[in-house]
């Protein structure tokens, strides 16, 4: 029996201790060598729903039997637009998503007055300076963008404050409640995408993402 060169592991072993001191000499590469994995995941599971609900809102639902028409129409689409009860849930959902965030800004400024105002005047013209002329408005609307996004897709706070349609409740049930109408629950869920796709392009052109 032909015994082991006494070299042939060598090799390997100098691989991992070379790879393992790339790591120790940079963790950020550690830190990407273990969160890369998930967040990707993450990013194919999230691409692939969107990808899903758009396919499904070009379906329909057959009235007789209840089962989805895997036929491409574009009907739910013209329900949306013709149906004033929908148009209406639509433009209220999103005129109390830009009311609460315009009043979350409101809210804010004073406060950072009062912090400003606690502070040494040294110190007051150094936060003006060098916060609130450069960062105003990019930080007024990168905060925007939460309170903005979470106030467009809520159905929970509507129902509980006084049954108030907003498009996430219509969503909600044709899902679950009603009809079980994915199709068209799907194209309804299209028009916050289609609102959140132009807010963050405006966003981005203001320079909020910087100040994320």
């Amino acid at each position: 029996m032909e015994a082991p060169a006494i070299g042939a592991g060598r090799p390997r072993a100098t691989a991992r201790r070379r790879l393992s001191a790339a790591l120790w000499r940079r963790p950020w590469l550690r830190a990407a060598a273990l969160l890369l994995p998930p967040l990707g995941w993450m990013v194919v599971l999230y691409l692939a729903s969107l990808a899903l609900l758009f396919v499904y809102a070009f379906w329909s639902l057959d009235s007789f039997t209840g089962k989805v028409v895997h036929s491409w129409t574009l009907s739910n689409f013209r329900e949306i637009v013709d149906n004033a009860t929908y148009r209406r849930i639509a433009f209220r959902t999103i005129g109390i998503a830009a009311l609460v965030t315009l009043t979350d800004a409101l809210i804010a400024f004073p406060f950072a007055y009062y912090m400003a105002r606690l502070a040494s005047r040294r110190t007051r013209t150094l936060l003006f300076v060098l916060v609130l002329l450069p960062l105003a408005l990019p930080g007024v609307v990168a905060g925007s963008i939460f309170t903005f996004s979470l106030t467009l897709g809520d159905y929970i706070t509507p129902t509980l404050v006084g049954n108030t349609q907003f498009i996430g409740n219509v969503v909600y049930r044709n899902v679950l409640v009603l009809s079980h109408d994915l199709p068209f629950a799907a194209a309804y869920a299209t028009i916050p995408l289609l609102v959140m796709g132009l807010y963050l392009t405006l966003a981005k052109r203001a320079g909020a993402f910087e100040a994320l």
